[in-house]
């Protein structure tokens, strides 16, 4: 192999990058990347960067080895053609290569345009956090964030903390419920709640207007699903946090399964549409659609840190002696949200039954173990990060126990 090319200048790419320098790769290196900035750490988007103001130098992610590659930042990939081994560009270049990794995350999920085209904010890049901060700046503002995931509840908590009035709306019974389980959702819910959050559960917005007395205010009705019941909120920032959507566009009628994010084996090579190993080909990180052990090889996208760096070793390795590396990435995650640190591992979201192991809920510090069909699936621990390590053993065996099976892929 003399030429590799990363696309996507994120995370997952770098440390992928670095994993082929590492494994004794010599040849040509190309990172391509759509954004104008190097990579960088996207967690402090939604805490301290919205608080201070983002520093690109400060989140600018380390290089741990010398790269020597070719950087082509600001400019988007727009095709593949696998025949001829070429990632096509805007800038109508080909780049050929001989093994391929593909880290292209994902970006933000819109607003409907039905919804009344009022501009909204998203929060995924750097350049989305530098707008939403000087949005915020201002003293005595009121907010609404759209969807409480880890992105909205996070900027929910950011602007409580710097005294705004928010109202956080969700569709679902809970604030990150489909990661969380019922129980942990419930108690950060309760968390908002006691820290001035506006929590509106079960509830989707009808339209976003621009007020007519109040120039810049935008007018939101919402809905609860539950009693029917419409009812009106003002907001000066309006933040949108719908979750994201696979960079997989520019694929399209190349051949590779892009149902739900790219269709990856346990080695992290792409599949094609007929479901088979494409030789030379990688997918890392976000954009990923890897059978997950923990749920008996159903396939699923895991967007966390912990992932995108996970998956870089074995992407290296697969492509370099394009041999299948069946590593174990346990997945892992934390958000701080009120001053209160919650850290997972597994995946607690998918579980069906939840136990408090340890602590109490009331007092803010406590551990909940979610199984699945008996089998431990997921750990959350809320001011109790130590504890965790306890249990990591017994998922990764859980991990490695599972059928190297490969079922369509989940939301």
């Amino acid at each position: 192999m003399k030429r590799v090319v990363v696309v996507g200048a994120s995370l997952a790419g770098l440390r992928t990058a670095e994993a082929l320098r590492q494994s004794g790769f010599t040849g040509a290196l190309t990172i391509v990347g759509e954004e104008p900035h190097p990579p960088y750490n996207r967690p402090p988007l939604t805490k301290a960067a919205l608080l201070d103001g983002p520093d690109a130098s400060a989140l600018a992610l380390p290089h741990t080895v010398d790269l020597d590659a070719t950087w082509t930042l600001g400019v988007s990939a727009t095709g593949l053609d696998m025949l001829r081994q070429e990632v096509l560009l805007e800038t109508s270049e080909a780049l050929a290569f001989d093994g391929l990794v593909i880290a292209t995350g994902a970006s933000a999920r819109r607003l409907p345009d039905d919804l009344g085209g009022v501009c909204a904010h998203h929060i995924r890049t750097l350049d989305d956090a530098t707008t939403l901060h000087r949005a915020l700046a201002e003293p005595g503002r009121t907010v609404l964030v759209i969807g409480a995931g880890f992105l909205g509840s996070e900027v929910a908590s950011t602007a409580a903390s710097l005294g705004h009035r928010v109202t956080l709306v969700e569709a679902t019974a809970g604030p990150m419920l489909g990661a969380l389980g019922p129980e942990v959702s419930a108690y950060c819910a309760r968390l908002h709640r006691s820290r001035g959050v506006d929590l509106r559960t079960s509830t989707t917005v009808l339209s976003l207007t621009p007020a007519v007395e109040r120039p810049g205010t935008t007018v939101a009705v919402l809905a609860d699903q539950r009693s029917g019941a419409k009812s009106q909120v003002e907001a000066d920032v309006v933040v949108a946090a719908l979750g994201a959507t696979p960079n997989t566009d520019w694929l399209r009628g190349s051949g590779i399964d892009i149902e739900g994010g790219i269709a990856t084996d346990h080695s992290l090579r792409v599949l094609d549409n007929a479901g088979v190993p494409v030789p030379g080909i990688v997918a890392v990180g976000d954009v990923a659609c890897v059978p997950q052990p923990l749920l008996d090889g159903t396939a699923s996208r895991v967007e966390h840190w912990a992932t995108a760096v996970g998956h870089s070793g074995i992407a290296a390795a697969t492509l370099l002696d394009e041999q299948p590396h069946v590593l174990t990435v346990l997945p892992s995650f934390w958000t701080d949200q009120h001053g209160v640190q919650i850290r997972g591992i597994g995946l607690p979201g998918r579980g069906d039954t939840t136990t408090v192991a340890d602590g109490a809920m009331e007092d803010d510090r406590f551990v909940v173990t979610r199984t699945r069909g008996g089998r431990l699936i997921g750990v959350v621990a809320v001011n109790n990060t130590p504890a965790l390590f306890r249990y990591r053993s017994e998922l990764e065996s859980a991990a490695r126990a599972a059928p190297p099976t490969r079922q369509g892929p989940v939301s």
